[in-house]
Formats: structure tokens, C-alpha cells, sequence
């Protein structure tokens, strides 16, 4: 352990160097519709030849995977996890002494939203780390923001209107005459008659059967 310690420290000390000169990462930030309620965030990054920027899920005393942290999420809310359609690439890795996964070329990835108000902001920043065959730089963070307009006026009305509870049969109360007598009996309800009979069940239509 404390040998990669001490080799990931010579890597990154090299690195730092080189990160000043290169930026072999290169992100764009974009947003698509999925339906009438729902959007698709997109991150893509473009990556230089000989670099690869490491997936979500890395192995513990690995290199740092890629992560995303929603800082502010306004007239929306997350649906699910963070996942991305880019081939990932799996080989072990000499240097970290276990098996990798990464991205080469381009990577992106993919956060659904669903909207909730009129406008939507999510705020955040995404953090990854990059590395060729030879060094890799310290890991480094990318703000993000997506903006937009969202549910029409229209749309939230029967949003809250499928949201409004319902009221069960058994809470519905039907009013009905019988001998010149006015009862309230909940639907459903078995009744008798003082006298006996006859005798039945109260339908939600009122009927008496």
C-alpha cells in the first residue's frame, strides 16, 4: 500500500507540471426533452488521444471516479441516478495494481429531471480525474447550470388535480325515503326495517335493493 502511495504521489507531482500545459478534457453541457414533464441533462466530454477520464464506480484506494454533486435543484426534482450510454472500457491497470474502468475519446452521461414548476434552475458541478499512460493530473471540478422554462399553467393545474386525494365510497353518504322517513346511511350499509323486512343493501346510485 504504501508503495502506490508513493508512486501516485510521483504520478500526480509530474502531473500538476503538465496540467498547467494541457487541458486533455474538454465538457459541454446540453438538454433534451424526454416528454411534456421530463428533460435529459446531458455532460459530454470530448478527450484528447492517450487520455481517459474514469467512470461512476471505481474500486476503493483507486483513482478518483466520476462524480456529480447537485448543489441547487429549483421547479424540478433528480429522477434516479447519473448514468452514462458511452462504451466504458475495463482493463487492469499496472500502476493502481487492480482493474479500471474509463472512458476514452467521448463520454456522456445522463441525469433525468422531472419538472414540478413553471421555470427550473439545477446547479452543481461534476468532479473527474484524467489520466494517460504515463501521468495523471489531480483531479478537477466543472460547475454546471441548466435553466428553462416548465410546466405550462395548464399542466400544473392537472398535475395538482391527479395529486388531490379521492374520496372513497365508504365516505360518500346517500339520502333516501322511506315511509315519509328521511335516513343517512354510508353506501354499501345492510339495513333492516323496524318492522322486519323488507331488508337489503344501499347501492351508490341510492337504490335500495
Amino acid at each position: 500500500m504504501k508503495k502506490l502511495i508513493f508512486l501516485f504521489g510521483l504520478l500526480l507531482t509530474f502531473g500538476l507540471g503538465k496540467a498547467q500545459m494541457q487541458d486533455p478534457v474538454h465538457w459541454k453541457f446540453s438538454m433534451t426533452d424526454v416528454s411534456k414533464t421530463e428533460k435529459e441533462l446531458q455532460f459530454t466530454a470530448k478527450i484528447d488521444d492517450h487520455w481517459h477520464v474514469y467512470g461512476l464506480h471505481i474500486p476503493e484506494d483507486g483513482p478518483n471516479p466520476t462524480t456529480f454533486t447537485f448543489t441547487s435543484v429549483e421547479g424540478a426534482e433528480l429522477v434516479g441516478e447519473v448514468t452514462s450510454p458511452s462504451k466504458l472500457i475495463t482493463k487492469y491497470d499496472e500502476t493502481f495494481g487492480m482493474e479500471l474502468n474509463w472512458y476514452e475519446k467521448e463520454v456522456t452521461f445522463i441525469q433525468r429531471i422531472k419538472l414540478t414548476g413553471e421555470n427550473f434552475t439545477v446547479k452543481g458541478y461534476l468532479r473527474y480525474m484524467t489520466c494517460d499512460d504515463q501521468s495523471c493530473l489531480p483531479p478537477t471540478s466543472e460547475e454546471f447550470e441548466f435553466t428553462g422554462k416548465g410546466l405550462s399553467a395548464a399542466d400544473l393545474a392537472a398535475t395538482a388535480a391527479k395529486a388531490a386525494p379521492k374520496k372513497e365510497a365508504s365516505d360518500i353518504k346517500i339520502t333516501f325515503r322511506i315511509s315519509k322517513t328521511v335516513c343517512d346511511f354510508p353506501a354499501g350499509r345492510y339495513v333492516r326495517m323496524k318492522d322486519g323486512s323488507p331488508s337489503g343493501v344501499i347501492s351508490r346510485s341510492g337504490s335500495f335493493f
